[in-house]
């Protein structure tokens, strides 16, 4: 029999032990992926995360032959599995040389951070790597976090190796930007001539596996929300829908009461605002637990009439795809990355025959006249 000091460390072990946290299962691979483009040898690549958020990758400045180099990894960090969309090897001397991320919805640390690696500081190779996370333009803070082998931080966004290192043993750390960020610089402030970094995807927040569409449209007077869910779990509770203008404060839309899953749920936002309009879901649990969706925009201010409409989706058949004005090119990936169709680039609508697809994910990767790119995930069923 415990006595009651025992009793009492038995039963702080056992709230230890359930409070400490355990490695979640490893990423499925379809998490990130590069979806355009070969491995290697190119300016610029094109990514995915969670089969709906894009990621352009590429390299402002001259780069030597043969460089960069994409791949996939995943790894587990603090109890956590991620999948990252790996850059190496991109040139960014200093100066006006740089690589960029560029993603098609904002994400906040939830959901990704950056790792800058193998960061030489030895008097052969002395390097530094500037970081800096902007949402629409407006440069955002970031943590440093899990410095490796001597890594440091000087002028509050550049890390450093440090000087006892080798190309054996190498620097890395880890920024956390403070708020939802759409874009990322990667930039060297010494002399050396490439970068390696990782765009981190956390596989356990976003719900990839239970939120089978989500979508906003503009609708006369307001946008329509609408969702469903793969799964539901007994514990859910409410969906609220949340609107915001800076991906920071956010705004009650509308609140929806689980009904079952591949239930069509969706709510209208009567009060949209000018410009840049940020869309996210907040499932709520009995447990407490609060899960965001990915957040969606809607620009009203520089859509101009492109006016694009993909339907049915899901579709099984056919897709009828439609712009309004003349765009440089419109093509439909399959999850691979493989093409499956190039679109009339001009404007007007357009018929596909997609019966001999197999069921599954695709995607409409659409560039505009001004650089711009645009992309639609499609279901197959």
């Amino acid at each position: 029999m415990l006595t009651k000091p025992m009793k009492k460390i038995y039963l702080l072990l056992t709230v230890l032990i359930a409070l400490t946290p355990t490695a979640k299962s490893q990423c499925t691979g379809s998490e990130a992926a590069w979806i355009l483009g070969p491995r290697n040898g190119l300016m610029t690549n094109t990514g995915q995360l969670w089969g709906s958020v894009t990621v352009n990758v590429g390299t402002v400045g001259t780069m030597v032959n043969g460089r960069p180099i994409y791949s996939n990894t995943t790894s587990t960090w603090k109890g956590l599995s991620y999948q990252s969309l790996f850059v190496g090897r991109a040139l960014s001397t200093a100066g006006s040389n740089y690589t960029y991320f560029k993603l098609s919805t904002p994400l906040d640390s939830n959901q990704i951070h950056f790792r800058v690696d193998n960061i030489r500081g030895d008097f052969l190779n002395w390097e530094t790597q500037r970081v800096r996370g902007y949402l629409n333009g407006v440069l955002v803070n970031a943590d440093f976090k899990d410095p490796v082998n001597g890594a440091y931080i000087t002028g509050g966004n550049t890390i450093n190796g440090w000087s006892g290192t080798t190309s054996l043993v190498q620097s890395s750390m880890r920024a956390f930007f403070w708020t939802a960020v759409d874009s990322v610089v990667i930039q060297q402030t010494s002399f050396s001539d490439w970068i390696i970094a990782e765009l981190m995807a956390a596989c356990n927040y976003i719900l990839p596996q239970n939120i089978s569409s989500f979508s906003v449209n503009e609708i006369a007077g307001g946008v329509k929300l609408s969702w469903k869910n793969a799964s539901e779990s007994s514990a859910l509770t409410t969906m609220e829908a949340e609107r915001s203008s800076d991906a920071r404060h956010w705004d009650l839309v509308g609140t929806v009461s689980p009904v079952s899953a591949n239930y069509e749920y969706s709510t209208v936002d009567n009060n949209l605002l000018p410009g840049i309009n940020y869309y996210r879901l907040k499932y709520s649990f009995t447990d407490g637990r609060i899960i965001y969706s990915e957040i969606l925009k809607l620009n009203r201010a520089d859509r101009g009439n492109i006016q694009l409409s993909v339907y049915p989706n899901p579709a099984k058949n056919h897709l009828t795809i439609s712009y309004q004005t003349t765009v440089s090119k419109a093509v439909l990936y399959d999850a691979r990355g493989s093409a499956m169709s190039t679109l009339n680039t001009k404007a007007g609508v357009q018929q596909i025959n997609c019966s001999n697809w197999p069921p599954g994910s695709y995607f409409l990767v659409i560039e505009l006249k001004n650089g711009e790119i645009l992309t639609r995930k499609i279901l197959l069923q």
